[in-house]
């Protein structure tokens, strides 16, 4: 099999995985279940924006003694080593310490994928995008939103 029907077969392949990542169903605040798929993003947007919003009420420190507590913070040429954007070096070396088998990003293709592919891919602008999904809590009722976790992976040049 060619490297490019390879290729073509890894995303159809997870084009088919992807439909298993929907979320068909969601209760709504009066327990209600949702199935229309605007509803129930609308639903997953404002869950999320309460949930980071900059309204909690964190001044006070008596009230939390985790930011009380000092924060250990990095000097000022320590913090520009480990900011700034990735290297396609660091990316390699990175992508060479990942365990096979283990899906790295969002998209569920393994780091098996990734090793094949990566003089192929490297330098497409896919490697500057990102995604956020969700993933269900184990064991947990994914009717509630409360049982998914949100992540994100976001790769730049």
């Amino acid at each position: 099999m060619g490297r490019r029907k390879k290729l073509i077969f890894f995303a159809n392949l997870e084009k088919k995985a992807a439909t298993h990542k929907i979320i068909h169903q969601l209760k709504d605040n009066k327990n209600n279940i949702e199935t229309n798929q605007t509803n129930i993003l609308n639903q997953i947007n404002d869950f999320y924006q309460r949930l980071y919003s900059k309204d909690k009420n964190i001044e006070n420190c008596e009230d939390s003694s985790f930011f009380c507590n000092e924060i250990n913070t990095l000097e000022q040429n320590n913090e520009d080593e480990q900011s700034g954007y990735l290297s396609e070096y660091e990316c390699g070396i990175s992508l060479k310490e990942m365990k096979n088998n283990k899906s790295p990003g969002s998209d569920g293709l393994t780091a098996d994928f990734y090793k094949i592919f990566w003089n192929d891919i490297k330098h497409t602008e896919l490697q500057k995008q990102s995604i956020i999904t969700l993933l269900p809590k184990k064991d947990k009722d994914v009717l509630s939103l409360n049982n998914w976790r949100p992540i994100s992976l976001q790769i730049t040049k």
